[in-house]
């Protein structure tokens, strides 16, 4: 699998009536090393959100890397390669009704080279990062944002207080963070337990 700069990202647009957006809305990584099948166990969460959410009676679209999982039924599945393909790929699906931020998007990426890097000298090449665009912020400051955007955080550490913090920063409705601690075994795992933040509780 090619090295690609985020997961997945799932969005929605809800029609139909006023009981199933009840039902969705109510009254209302980074520092750690992974494997490749615990990145890929990974992607499952935004795809199990993607097809929770269409047996809801969703329109759902989701905005994915390149993963080898089955495309949820009923769901528009969008193939992104880099961020800057997701962020043209969110904004072209605005507008909605609600936003569901799951892809974990690097902060930084790297030109592509056209010709193999050689060692030279023994030193290490020069790499010069570009940083990537902040998707989940500029929804949340679009003219078309969604009514109701979630964003992830997936922590190893002070969990609650780093959640909150990034809620803050990005302006995102809700914060859905979870422990990814290599102790918790969620990383590679088929659960998941989080912790819902908003302005309402924790």
């Amino acid at each position: 699998m090619k090295r690609t700069e985020f997961d997945v990202a799932v969005r929605f647009d809800i029609h139909g009536k006023d009981e199933t957006k009840q039902k969705l809305f109510g009254d209302r990584w980074h520092n750690q090393t992974f494997t490749l099948d615990q990145l890929v166990d990974h992607f499952k969460q935004g795809y199990a959100i993607a097809a929770a959410l269409a047996e809801l009676g969703a329109q759902v679209t989701l905005v994915s890397g390149p993963v080898v999982l089955p495309t949820p039924s009923g769901v528009t599945r969008i193939n992104v390669e880099t961020a800057v393909e997701m962020q043209a790929a969110v904004n072209a699906a605005l507008p909605v009704d609600a936003a569901i931020m799951v892809a974990a998007v690097a902060d930084w990426r790297f030109p592509a080279a056209d010709q193999k890097i050689k060692k030279q000298d023994g030193e290490p090449p020069l790499l010069q990062p570009s940083e990537n665009p902040d998707i989940l912020a500029g929804l949340c400051q679009s003219p078309q944002r969604p009514r109701l955007v979630i964003g992830f955080a997936a922590e190893t550490e002070t969990v609650i207080d780093h959640a909150t913090a990034k809620r803050a920063r990005k302006g995102c409705d809700w914060i859905v963070a979870n422990d990814v601690s290599p102790a918790t075994g969620i990383m590679g795992g088929t659960e998941n337990a989080v912790v819902k933040i908003s302005d309402n509780a924790e």
